[in-house]
């Protein structure tokens, strides 16, 4: 009587054990890639599968995300559409997960993960890849203008050029399609990293 009583209780702990577990998956096998420009807002589609029998309580988070080279998308910028629900049992439900790409991010595969964690302990990860698309891209003044010059006399002028993209530029070259008796030079940096003002200077 007692080992068919305990027998009894181990069949019962085993079926409550097995009768909820949580997965989940995105546009490839244990993975979500997206991509897109720094300082835009790029979303995708990930999945929660309840393969038990019962309903469970789920939670989403998500890690930070870094590049080979330490650079970070912290982890703030991720958000999903519903990070808190009960997956109903047998189902899959749908979430919409959103990365704000910071402004001038550098450009790279940066990679982090998202983890659904079941009320019954059961838990699932899955990897979120991002592709920061490279932008080169400067600002500089559209005119230049100078004050009258008398016969072989020299003026100059100042203006910054900004590196609006999101990678450093360098062998910077700055050329003038000026008439050939106007004798302009630059005076330059060759390089200007991400963000950065490099001044010029033109006689």
């Amino acid at each position: 009587m007692i080992r068919k009583l305990m027998l009894s209780i181990f069949m019962v702990l085993a079926l409550a054990f097995s009768a909820s577990a949580v997965n989940i998956y995105g546009n490839t096998a244990g993975t979500i890639a997206l991509s897109g420009s720094h300082g835009a807002n790029i979303s995708g589609t990930i999945y929660v599968e309840n393969t038990g029998t019962v309903d469970i309580s789920t939670n989403l988070t998500k890690t930070a995300l870094y590049d080979n080279n330490g650079n970070t998308i912290p982890s703030s910028a991720i958000t999903f559409s519903e990070d808190s629900f009960t997956a109903a049992n047998k189902t899959n439900k749908s979430i919409t997960v959103s990365v704000n790409i910071p402004s001038q991010q550098y450009a790279g595969v940066y990679l982090g993960n998202i983890t659904a964690a079941a009320n019954d302990s059961s838990n699932a990860k899955l990897s979120l890849n991002v592709t920061v698309n490279t932008d080169y891209n400067f600002d500089l003044p559209s005119t230049l203008t100078f004050d009258s010059l008398s016969l072989n006399s020299t003026n100059s002028k100042e203006f910054t050029i900004k590196n609006s993209g999101n990678l450093n530029l360098t062998d910077v070259i700055i050329s003038t399609d000026a008439a050939s008796k106007y004798n302009i030079t630059f005076n330059q940096s060759a390089t200007i990293n991400l963000g950065a003002l490099a001044v010029g200077e033109s006689e």
